[in-house]
């Protein structure tokens, strides 16, 4: 078997050089554009964060590169904040919050929750599988404060 083998790496050379060099330039370009195709994939797919959550994953825009605001210990992700509404993303159980500072709180929630969206670059059906709550203070509107709300537009929601 090793005869027949380095018979036939002597024939592969006798005159043939030029084609194996053709051959391995070949492979050589073809996996350049593999990692080539690869890499501009990857960095299309980068500037989202998928969470996973029981009920399937979501992909958000990633929000954690330009955050407004950004707790010391990291645990806690301002993703967007005015004076009528705080959404924050809690890094230990990947669930945000929404803490509405104004009111009306019914108006002002809808406000909120179209940010939320925007800033997620996701659907009400994804916001949907997400862990997220909505709330108030005392201060700002006792009929509302002290409970914590599920997303308007998600099945179940008051």
């Amino acid at each position: 078997m090793r005869e027949h083998a380095s018979q036939a790496n002597s024939n592969r050379n006798d005159g043939n050089c030029g084609a194996g060099l053709a051959a391995s330039a070949g492979r050589i370009f073809f996996i350049f554009l593999f990692l080539t195709a690869a890499t501009t994939a990857r960095a299309g797919s980068d500037d989202r964060y998928v969470i996973h959550t029981p009920k399937g994953d979501v992909a958000v825009l990633d929000f954690r590169e330009h955050p407004a605001a950004i707790t010391q210990d990291k645990l806690t992700i301002t993703i967007a904040r005015s004076s009528e509404y705080e959404i924050e993303f809690n890094v230990g159980d990947t669930s945000f919050s929404i803490g509405i500072d104004e009111k009306p709180f019914p108006v002002l929630r809808k406000r909120a929750e179209a940010v939320f969206l925007k800033v997620l670059g996701i659907s009400q059906s994804d916001a949907c599988k997400l862990a997220a709550y909505e709330g108030t203070t005392f201060r700002v509107d006792p009929h509302y404060a002290g409970k914590s709300y599920n997303l308007s537009f998600c099945p179940g929601a008051p």
